[in-house]
């Protein structure tokens, strides 16, 4: 099974049989796991905006961005990593928002680099976080879309990316609007490549 794949991952198809969910969370993270053994360092330059636009352009036209506006405010963020895993971070946390954001409403993504870090947000316009789940919302299994077939696979994957290159990944309610912010945050590479 592709670890962390988006749209209709979850239903389960993995060499030909239908798996358990169990099965699915356990290679999903193996995968990831197998990938954090190998040397940070050997990563390649990434852009985050470059990810961010490319990631907005396909889920623009998928299902789940019809009738959804999504806005992109992206200035070059590059950090070093490798660049499947990024483009799965942020597809994870683009999936999400946009699953949660109603036909009508937004969908922003913001790339930037404050002091020493690249940072990426991605802010919906959906209901918000139950607060009762928001300390468990990125462990494995752990999910609020169990009504649409989610298995707790994409926060649980934007972990493991963030945790392997030293960068870290939050999902808070967004104030005074309505709906939640994700922020996955790296540090950036000292010089970009075309410097």
């Amino acid at each position: 099974c592709a670890a962390g794949a988006t749209g209709t991952r979850a239903r389960g198809i993995c060499g030909g049989a239908v798996v358990t969910a169990t099965a699915l969370i356990q290679s999903a993270m193996l995968a990831l796991r197998e990938a954090a053994t190998l040397d940070p360092n050997l990563g390649e330059p990434v852009n985050l905006a470059e990810i961010s636009e490319l990631a907005a352009a396909l889920y623009q036209d998928l299902d789940i961005g019809q009738g959804k506006a999504i806005t992109l405010t992206l200035a070059p963020a590059w950090v070093r990593a490798q660049r499947g895993l990024i483009q799965n971070a942020v597809a994870n946390l683009l999936d999400n928002a946009l699953r949660f954001t109603p036909k009508g409403g937004q969908v922003d993504i913001e790339t930037k680099i404050i002091g020493a870090m690249a940072i990426l947000t991605i802010s919906d316009s959906g209901p918000g976080l139950d607060l009762n789940q928001s300390s468990e919302i990125f462990e494995a299994g752990v999910t609020t879309r169990a009504h649409d077939g989610g298995y707790g696979l994409g926060l649980a994957t934007v972990r493991e990316v963030a945790t392997r290159y030293g960068g870290t990944v939050t999902l808070e309610n967004r104030t005074p609007q309505k709906g939640a912010v994700a922020t996955l945050s790296f540090m950036t590479m000292l010089a970009t490549p075309h410097s």
